[in-house]
């Protein structure tokens, strides 16, 4: 198990610079910008974790967005996480100059640790 780990995580660093070709330079606008988050992470029982989160973005213009984001981790090994959650995103919208441009995102996701001598990967 340790070995496919060790490979997985190896994949996924080596494919990391590919998912960079879909910044361009043209598309890149430069913004000054902070981001704040507040959590909270509820343990249901051993291994299961309910998650919320609201997170503020901020920008030259001021308050550029808030996300609500709720999930749920399950530990299905001692080096193996799946989620799932939801994001509700509220931005603004320039040209109506209000808070009414709603999105959705839909997420999940596998977390793999490595336990190194005395690091945690």
């Amino acid at each position: 198990m340790k070995n496919i780990v060790s490979s997985l995580v190896l994949m996924l660093a080596l494919a990391m610079p590919y998912s960079l070709k879909a910044q361009t330079v043209d598309s890149m606008t430069y913004d000054i910008g902070f981001r704040t988050s507040v959590g909270v992470n509820k343990i249901i029982m051993k291994g299961l974790h309910v998650i919320l989160d609201e997170e503020v973005w901020l920008s030259e213009a001021g308050h550029n967005r808030y996300q609500t984001t709720i999930g749920v981790n399950y530990k299905v090994h001692t080096n193996v996480k799946v989620g799932a959650g939801y994001a509700f995103i509220n931005a603004y919208n320039s040209n109506v100059g209000t808070y009414n441009h709603f999105r959705h995102r839909f997420m999940v996701d596998v977390k793999g640790t490595l336990i190194w001598g005395d690091w945690k990967i």
